[in-house]
């Protein structure tokens, strides 16, 4: 499929399921983050961070701009000393 991988009809379906309410009214968006609130608040690392970066934004990379550079190498020479 030209520009993705083909993927549209999945991503369509997720989000419809995602959307849909049950009974409560609640929609599994909203248990899903429930779910991970609540393992954030028991110490899980990985889910504080994900709680983090969805609130605050993932921290920015440092990006590194290395610019190959010119050494010169000068011949060591050792003299004996007896």
């Amino acid at each position: 499929m030209a520009g993705g991988r083909g993927l549209g009809s999945i991503v369509t379906e997720l989000r419809r399921l995602v959307a849909e309410r049950d009974e409560q009214g609640t929609t599994p968006a909203h248990r899903i983050a429930a779910e991970l609130i609540r393992l954030a608040e028991a110490g899980d690392l990985r889910a504080i961070r994900e709680v983090m970066d969805r609130l605050d934004g993932a921290p920015a990379r440092a990006v590194v701009d290395i610019e190959p550079q010119r050494i010169e190498l000068r011949p060591i020479t050792f003299e004996r000393r007896d």
